[in-house]
Formats: structure tokens, C-alpha cells, sequence
């Protein structure tokens, strides 16, 4: 068993919280997502060397240009973790199944309503959103395993 393997089944279980938590209240909570992004740096190195902290790191970059737009803060802190975990070419995967995904829900709204989870905000605002991370992680650690092991 690699190093690279032993580490994606222990993110199981902090994943697994995280999307539980995700799918059930939409927040994840600081003391799941804060050590995951600080382990993240020294994983990235650990497996990837240099090319795997500057993968990290313009995946950070990212997560913090994208929150204006509605990207969560946990779902950045998290994706700075499977950025560390995976390198390049699971990053790039990671992005294409999310512009497939955006494209589906385009092509098939009346599918992608009912993936919609309603809540409502702190200040009282009634807001919706797709569960991102929950389906985000199960497809990263689905294809991350599927490499490994091939």
C-alpha cells in the first residue's frame, strides 16, 4: 500500500464528516476544515514536492477569488486539502467534472431543482445551493482510489 493510499483512507473519515455535515446542515464546521487546510502544505509536499504546494497554492488563490461569488469558505479550506492530496492531473479532473456538472444542471434543470437544498441564513435570507462538497469528495476519493490502484 502506497503513502499516497494510506492517506486517502484516513481523509475518509474527516471527509465523511464534512460531507455529512454538509448534506445535512450546509455549514461544515471550523474544526473539521481548519487542520485539514494546514495539513494540507506539508501533504502537498510530502506526495507532490514543489509542483504539489504550487498546485495548493493556486487552488487557494482560487477558493479566495471565487467566495465573492458564493464559494464557501469551508468548501475553500477543503478543496485546498484535496488539491494537496491529488496534484495536477486530479485538480484538472476535479474542474472538468465541475463544468460538467454546471452544464448538466443547464441541460437538465428539472433534475438539477431537486438536487437544491433550501435553508435559510443566519440573517433571514432564504437561500438555495447544491450540496457541492458532499458530491465533490465522493467523486475526488471515487477517482483518486480508481488511479492508485490502477
Amino acid at each position: 500500500m502506497t503513502p499516497q493510499l494510506v492517506i486517502l483512507c484516513l481523509s475518509l473519515i474527516p471527509l465523511g464528516l464534512a460531507s455529512w455535515q454538509d448534506m445535512r446542515t450546509r455549514h461544515v464546521s471550523n474544526w473539521i476544515t481548519i487542520p485539514l487546510f494546514f495539513l494540507a502544505w506539508p501533504l502537498a509536499w510530502r506526495l507532490h514536492g514543489w509542483e504539489g504546494v504550487f498546485v495548493t497554492g493556486v487552488v487557494f488563490l482560487i477558493t479566495l477569488l471565487a467566495m465573492p461569488v458564493g464559494f464557501g469558505a469551508a468548501d475553500g479550506k477543503l478543496a485546498v486539502y484535496l488539491a494537496a492530496l491529488g496534484g495536477i492531473p486530479l485538480v484538472l479532473l476535479a474542474f472538468l467534472l465541475l463544468l460538467l456538472l454546471f452544464l448538466a444542471a443547464r441541460l437538465f434543470p428539472g433534475l438539477a431543482e431537486r438536487l437544491v437544498i433550501l435553508h435559510d441564513e443566519e440573517d433571514g435570507r432564504h437561500v438555495s445551493g447544491v450540496p457541492g462538497f458532499f458530491l465533490a469528495d465522493a467523486a475526488f476519493l471515487f477517482l483518486s482510489f480508481l488511479l492508485e490502484v490502477i
